[in-house]
């Protein structure tokens, strides 16, 4: 390439850039080598020498470029300012693109890289405006057309975003995409530019998906998802890799259920495809679904029985809710990777970095059990397999804070310090280790926004901050802050405050005195649980943690057992379509079955210490589940902790929570933690209706203010002798993995009483939430069973060939049920077995139309009509109800079994 014209090698090497082609830019520089060159050359050479990964050279090469007057060439600033934009210096890229538009208010690249700059600040109104400017100039430039698109999405400017996408789609390098993508994803041959320029128009694909779910077209989405089946076949890759797209586009708009149709349809194709399975499950554990999420991961594990990462997986997910699983994954895990070995396939790196998730699996599971010795030496391997390895010191701090060693966390974490700044004074600010300099808050602040995976912002950084900047006391600063990570946050929840009231409203109208009087016999004997209950942030911890100091008494944190045998009611009678759910489907609990389900819960808590008398899942949540807790334990201890309402409110606006999935919702916003007050108040006024002085009231206050006084009225309660070591409380060798991680290990102290003083003038949206009545709204009406057990006795009697008396069971839940799908069906099935096909027909009919996703059933209904010499209407069976048109397949559950027992 000749050096004579400055000019044309300048607009060549941009044309090379915007083709990605940083290969050929290289060469085409490195010719110039021994000759006298333009200083403009200078920003391509640093681009280069940052694609090839040499940074050191990079900054040499840009420091020259900056000591040169090159400021006055419009071109040349905005060339340089992409380098700073590579180094991630974009208030320096900025500065230069400000020069370039001064003299050159039309740039290009100019208002295209400005767009990017305002875009990475999160000023996303001043990204549209300058990258509007440069797609009006240029609309031919991928990537300044992809930015502007993702904007318009993020601004849910729809009308305008079709129109680009069809656009994009007519470019050349779209058009030779569209051609190829059945292939290019697994090939090998493409060059470094091609695979980049590749997904770029991957990104607008995904963009255009985004689209037609944010506009509801599911429709065309489906179509054209179909149209890659047809095109490359059932065993592409490719489609197989756009379905698993359209799942999280799906799941990202809320639309799990449809999402878990995609993957499922897929899985039908692919039998029993690992990533497939492996995606499921994760959707799964992201809707709280642990135990599904743990069935598809061993359906992958029979695939794929010797992949480590896949039982260090299992062992996770595990971990809180089903710990003996837990730890035979994780043991399973550590017997695979000790054989591997280093091969073509395995490189020595990959072999260690799964070892070394086997051994944080296992160490994760001895921590959790108490047994920190073990955890520690698994623990240590992994340190000394790898010194630096952030997530495995991170994991030991966490475990150091959780049993007490305090100094010895912050140690880890100043180690984290200097490998990674942000993270380590992130984990040091939650470890109360504040920043003495307010210089290093403000850098951790620009960490913050910093965009990331995430977005904008990292508000659990803004709201650690918000913590550090209230030791300072400078109050306005830190609930500026909490406002700022609390509003990030919530854009991600879809909590509803109405439909929480109208969930405590139902609770409240299942679990009546009535309710009770007529279930006297049902529920365990056992007075071994006791629950610790409240609004988080109001003291449970503080309780669970004088409770479990006593000997005779075990502290077991914050269980899943209760929340997680309400899933299983409601999985239940989902499985048999019966259109109930919890609350109203705790009147079918049969003593028996009611029995079966204590039994199970007994056994777990048994596990944290089996001679304890007393065994406290202090839970806060549970306020919520006290009638159901009621049924199963009728001599259960429950202490309901209550604390200042405004101090409960700061104190959760103040936690991060990092619960976009959980129950927490609430805590990202005043108003609708005041409301979610509002629903405690009202559930624990209709508790004291029911069950009187069988609850025990604490005020934290009062805890706090006479620990002595209120120790001996707790432990009274619970049914053990006074013991004096209960004061040393904040000594305790347990863990603690609640929020309050750090409080416990202090001796008592008073300064968190009316710490909402500080933000009075910032409460108005808390009390307007805690005194909004909320126009109490007429639910639709329940069905109410007039006795337990309707379906399960049927089913006994079905199974002992009782025929007449399972019919008058299923008929007698069908008159107060009419449209429960599990009782027709066995009714058909009933009347098949009398040989009356034509009736049985009918009901299997009518199961099906309610709910389609029983496999088992349409197999059945088709067999129906085959022996009643009905073979077309299997065949528009089939049709109706293909993988197409069915949605989400449930797993047959085998009906003759009882739901949990």
């Amino acid at each position: 390439m000749s050096d004579s014209n400055p000019f044309v090698q300048l607009e060549r090497f941009r044309e090379l850039i915007r083709e990605f082609r940083f290969e050929e830019l290289g060469e085409a520089l490195d010719s110039l080598s021994g000759k006298k060159r333009d200083p403009a050359y200078l920003p391509f050479e640093a681009m280069v020498q940052i694609q090839r990964r040499d940074i050191k050279a990079a900054r040499k090469t840009l420091r020259k470029a900056l000591l040169h007057q090159i400021a006055y060439r419009p071109g040349s600033l905005v060339d340089l300012a992409g380098v700073f934009l590579l180094t991630g210096e974009r208030g320096a890229a900025e500065t230069l693109l400000a020069k370039a538009l001064e003299v050159e208010p039309g740039h290009v690249m100019a208002l295209a890289r400005m767009g990017y700059c305002k875009m990475s600040a999160g000023d996303n109104e001043e990204a549209l405006r300058f990258l509007a400017q440069a797609c009006s100039k240029d609309r031919d430039n991928l990537g300044i057309l992809s930015n502007y698109v993702f904007l318009l999405l993020r601004a849910d400017r729809l009308e305008e975003i079709q129109g680009l996408l069809d656009h994009a789609r007519r470019h050349p390098i779209f058009r030779s995409y569209l051609e190829r993508f059945s292939t290019y994803r697994q090939s090998e041959d493409l060059a470094p530019h091609e695979r980049r320029q590749f997904d770029l128009c991957e990104k607008f694909q995904n963009m255009q998906l985004d689209l037609w779910v944010k506009t509801g077209k599911l429709a065309e989405a489906e179509a054209w998802l179909d149209g890659l089946d047809t095109k490359a076949g059932d065993d592409n890759d490719t489609a197989l890799h756009w379905r698993q797209i359209y799942a999280l586009v799906l799941s990202g708009h809320d639309l799990h259920e449809q999402a878990e149709q995609v993957l499922r349809e897929e899985l039908g194709k692919r039998e029993d495809h690992v990533g497939l399975l492996r995606q499921l499950a994760e959707l799964a554990r992201l809707q709280g679904r642990s135990f599904s999420a743990m069935n598809l991961l061993k359906r992958a594990l029979k695939r794929d029985e010797d992949n480590v990462s896949l039982w260090a997986h299992l062992s996770q997910t595990a971990l809180y809710h089903f710990e003996p699983q837990a730890r035979e994954a994780a043991e399973k895990a550590m017997e695979l990777s000790r054989k591997l070995e280093p091969g073509d396939n395995l490189p020595q790196g990959q072999v260690q970095a799964l070892q070394m998730q086997a051994r944080h699996a296992l160490a994760q599971v001895e921590s959790y059990e108490g047994n920190y010795d073990a955890a520690q030496v698994l623990f240590d391997e992994n340190i000394a397999a790898d010194p630096y390895h952030v997530p495995t010191l991170q994991a030991l701090g966490h475990q150091k804070m959780q049993i007490g060693q305090i100094e010895e966390a912050i140690g880890l974490f100043e180690k984290i310090k200097t490998l990674d700044p942000v993270q380590g004074e992130s984990m040091l600010i939650n470890a109360h280790h504040f920043p003495e300099d307010e210089e290093t808050l403000l850098k951790l602040e620009r960490a913050a926004r910093m965009p990331s995976m995430e977005g904008r912002v990292r508000s659990g950084l803004l709201l650690q901050l918000a913590s550090a900047w209230e030791d300072k006391k400078d109050y306005e600063k830190a609930i500026e802050l909490a406002h700022e990570g609390n509003g990030a946050s919530a854009k991600f929840l879809h909590y509803d405050a109405l439909k929480h009231k109208d969930r405590c409203d139902r609770i409240r109208q299942r679990f009546t005195r009535e309710f009770f009087d007529h279930r006297k016999e049902v529920g365990h004997d056992s007075e071994l649980p006791v629950y610790v209950v409240g609004m988080p942030r109001s003291g449970t911890t503080l309780i669970e943690q004088i409770l479990g100091s006593h000997p005779s008494v075990c502290g077991a944190g914050e269980l899943g057992l209760i929340p997680g045998t309400v899933q299983k009611l409601s999985v239940w009678e989902r499985s048999l379509g019966s259109g109930r759910e919890y609350p109203e489907c705790a009147d079918d609990l049969t003593p028996y079955e009611a029995n079966g389900m204590a039994e199970g819960i007994l056994k777990e808590l048994r596990e944290y210490d089996k001679k304890a008398l007393r065994v406290v899942d202090k839970l806060p949540h549970n306020f919520e589940h006290i009638g159901l807790i009621k049924l199963l334990f009728p001599k259960a201890r429950i202490v309901s902790v209550q604390r200042d309402p405004r101090d409960v409110a700061i104190s959760n606006y103040f936690t991060n929570y990092q619960a976009r999935h959980g129950g927490m919702g609430f805590a990202y916003d005043l108003g609708d933690i005041g409301q979610q007050l509002a629903d405690h108040h009202a559930l624990l006024a209709h508790w004291r209706d029911v069950f009187g002085d069988e609850i025990l009231e604490v005020q934290y206050e009062e805890v706090v203010d006479d620990v002595e006084k209120s120790a001996r009225r707790m432990l009274g309660y619970i049914g053990v002798e006074w013991d004096p070591v209960v004061l040393d409380f904040d000594k305790l060798d347990r863990p603690v993995k609640t929020a309050s991680v750090w409080q416990v290990r202090q001796p008592i102290y008073s300064s968190s009483k009316e710490k909402w003083r500080r933000y009075k003038d910032h409460l108005t949206p808390l009390l307007k939430g805690c005194a909004s009545r909320r126009e109490r709204r007429l639910l639709p009406p329940k069905i109410t069973l007039p006795v337990p057990g309707l379906f399960t006795d049927g089913v006994a009697h079905y199974k002992k060939n009782r025929l007449d008396e399972a019919e008058t069971c299923f008929k007698k839940m069908l008159h107060h049920n009419p449209d429960h799908a599990a009782a027709k069906y066995m009714v058909g099935l009933v009347a098949l077995s009398k040989g009356r096909l034509g009736l049985g027909i009918e009901y299997l009919e009518q199961a099906v139309e309610i709910h389609p996703y029983r496999k088992e059933w349409r197999d059945n209904l088709a067999k129906a009509y085959e022996l009643n010499g009905q073979g077309d209407k299997a065949k528009v069976l089939e049709e109706k109800y293909s993988r197409k048109n069915v949605g989400v397949e449930v797993e047959d559950i085998a009906i003759t079994d009882a739901p949990i027992v």
